[in-house]
């Protein structure tokens, strides 16, 4: 086995004092002359951390689906000491010679984590964190992510001032304004929220009486869900009663989203009609309305919007946790909820939907590229449409797990 020791950078991420929080020393690198593996050795000192790794060659990075094969400890939260990371470079590196490369380590503190989370649900209290899409073992859009693994995306929303409902660039018709409030929103946390709309087999995974999906249903969006069911769902993967099939028990924080939380992570800042423009055959390739309602597709097969999240234009509606509440309902209720309010200056923070009402808000859908979802609060009873989960998990929640 040959070895060798290098310096590296290392990163902490989020506020000054977390420099000095957590530190990373002593690393070294060997390879495995025989079999190529490579061990990377370093000691965590100060706080735990979420750890990160790349490497880079001539001062370029070398980049993340190169390192998708490590394992160890890398990738989660870290606790202080000497820590070991295998490294397989020929399942995932061509260039397999390691002896040019500099290990570049990245912390990050559990109020700023990284990007993309992914939590086994077969596994208990498995949190796996990734820098980027790239950095994902298999890819995003690996089957294991839309089977018995619930992949995550973080939103950078916090502190983001932006239009919610209909806005100057849209092409809505003049009959639906009255269908979408429109005013300028805040909200203050980021979130993660899952890359695809809940599938059945991980329904099956948190909801021991769910039926086991057939292989060639397994990657499809779940069953056409009332609004209390589709709550229901998001319930399970938040409780830990013990009830589940498989031994992960759950994470308090896992919900629906907001109305907000969803069109925020769906329109991506855009000021169009779709995120992806504002024509509808822009949106074709993002969204799958061939199957109406009772006939979705897989999920995962069209492209992401920019956050990386699929379909939230087509394919399935997906229920949010708020009342339906019109514009001129809206309009009623501001002045007397906050004095101050003037429509179009003033910023509602976190905003929610009505205390009550008679129907929920769904968004997306299978002809949402058409109806204008991005600008519309589409809502119905439960009795006239069904839809799917969609989850959010916000980033102070899972702060409070790791």
């Amino acid at each position: 086995m040959k070895r060798f020791y290098m310096m590296s950078f290392v990163w902490a991420a989020g506020a000054a004092a977390a420099f000095a929080a957590t530190a990373i020393s002593g690393i070294s690198v060997s390879q495995n002359a025989t079999n190529g593996v490579v061990t990377i050795e370093y000691t965590l000192a100060g706080d735990p951390a979420i750890v990160t790794l790349d490497f880079e060659t001539n001062g370029v990075p070398i980049g993340g689906a190169a390192v998708s094969s490590a394992v160890g400890d890398v990738n989660r939260r870290v606790a202080p000491g000497d820590r070991r990371i295998i490294w397989h470079p020929a399942r995932t590196w061509a260039d397999n010679d390691v002896s040019n490369l500099k290990p570049v380590f990245r912390t990050w503190t559990k109020d700023n984590p990284p990007d993309y989370l992914a939590i086994d649900l077969m596994i208990t209290n498995c949190f796996r964190f990734y820098a980027g899409a790239e950095y994902v073992p298999g890819g995003v859009t690996n089957d294991l992510y839309k089977t018995y693994v619930l992949l995550m995306r973080r939103i950078p929303a916090k502190d983001v001032v932006w239009t919610k409902g209909v806005n100057s660039n849209s092409t809505v018709g003049s009959s639906y304004y009255d269908k979408a409030p429109s005013f300028l929103a805040c909200l203050t946390n980021d979130y993660y929220e899952g890359l695809y709309t809940v599938t059945r087999m991980q329904r099956k995974c948190v909801y021991s009486s769910a039926s086991t999906p057939t292989s060639a249903d397994a990657r499809m969006p779940t069953p056409k869900l009332s609004w209390t069911d589709a709550n229901t769902l998001a319930g399970k993967f938040a409780a830990s009663d013990g009830r589940k099939r498989s031994c992960f028990i759950g994470i308090p924080g896992i919900r629906l989203p907001t109305n907000a939380e969803w069109e925020f992570a769906a329109r991506c800042g855009s000021p169009y009609t779709w995120y992806c423009g504002g024509k509808s055959s822009d949106a074709v390739e993002y969204s799958y309305t061939a199957g109406g309602w009772d006939n979705p597709q897989e999920v995962g097969l069209l492209k992401p919007n920019s956050f990386g999240l699929y379909d939230t234009l087509g394919n399935m509606g997906e229920w949010t946790l708020d009342w339906h509440e019109d514009a001129a309902a809206f309009n009623a209720r501001s002045p007397a909820t906050d004095p101050d309010y003037v429509a179009g200056t003033s910023v509602i923070t976190n905003p929610v939907g009505p205390a009550t009402g008679t129907e929920r808000v769904l968004r997306g859908g299978p002809t949402s590229w058409v109806w204008e979802s991005l600008d519309l609060n589409n809502s119905y009873g439960e009795a006239t449409v069904k839809g799917t989960t969609r989850l959010v998990l916000p980033v102070p929640a899972l702060a409070d797990l790791l």
